[in-house]
């Protein structure tokens, strides 16, 4: 992640009561300030962080966060596309709170990752100090997180959710140049999920060659997620709901899974 342009999203934190969750202005803001780019080598949407900061409607749609009823939000694809949109929004602001990582002396340097960020608590990480603020109560990305991963009932766990959020930082999945809407959610997590998995630098890679599969560290992080979700042993059997059934990448891990699976890999994560 570079500072003065990265993949992700954000606004920033500040006291506007009376603001009202909206969507759509996080879509134009998205669509604004989100392009296609490339970063250390890697083909990803990036964020113009710089004009993003400076918009007042950035501000707005963070500070509206701590107005939704979040116990209204009964409905799976209201849920989803609401915590999802969270989980970005408060991303970004914790890196645009903290542009700079201090050394010894004191002296500010520019952050190259969200890892860079200095917690509160010297054991501590990023993802466990306070985000921002969540329909009326203080959150960690760590909570939104495991919100996003354990549903309240009678939702259901959805997968597909760890290729919409993202966490600063190239390694993840790219930030969608739009929200994610509650109408046209699963299309969009759909979306999300076959782009990680159409991009070889970072989520999947065949080498026919060698018998082997080199894959996303989502996909070895979250594991039982994915396999639970299938019912299987092994993530590839996910992963082959993404893939179009005519490609020779479809046909190939589909007819050599059971010795491909002992030949998977994973990505060392890029956290910039």
């Amino acid at each position: 992640m570079r500072l003065w342009l990265t993949a992700s999203l954000l606004l920033t934190a500040v006291p506007a009561f009376g603001q009202i969750y909206n969507v759509s202005l996080w879509d134009v803001l998205l669509k604004t300030y989100v392009s296609p780019g490339n970063i250390d080598g890697f083909n990803i949407n990036v964020v113009d962080y710089v004009g993003l900061s400076q918009d007042e409607d950035f501000r707005t749609v963070v500070a509206s966060l701590n107005t939704v009823n979040t116990t209204g939000l009964a409905d799976s694809n209201e849920f989803y596309a609401f915590y999802i949109n969270a989980y970005n929004i408060l991303a970004i602001d914790v890196v645009l709170r903290h542009p700079c990582k201090k050394d010894v002396f004191g002296w500010c340097g520019a952050i190259r990752s969200i890892r860079d960020v200095v917690t509160i608590e010297p054991d501590s990480s990023v993802w466990a100090e306070t985000a921002g603020n969540v329909g009326g109560r203080s959150v960690t990305l760590a909570d939104l997180e495991d919100t996003l991963s354990n549903p309240p009932n009678p939702i259901v766990a959805e997968p597909r959710v760890y290729a919409a959020i993202v966490g600063a930082a190239v390694g993840y999945a790219d930030i969608r140049i739009g929200a994610f809407t509650p109408d046209g959610l699963s299309e969009q997590l759909t979306a999300s999920m076959t782009a990680l998995l159409g991009n070889s630098q970072k989520g999947l890679q065949l080498d026919t060659a060698r018998g082997a599969i080199e894959l996303s560290p989502l996909f070895d992080w979250h594991s039982s997620d994915f396999t639970g979700y299938t019912k299987t042993d092994t993530v590839l059997d996910y992963i082959l709901l993404f893939l179009s059934n005519s490609t020779d990448q479809y046909q190939y891990i589909a007819s050599n899974k059971a010795t491909l699976k002992n030949h998977v890999s994973f990505f060392d994560f890029d956290w910039d």
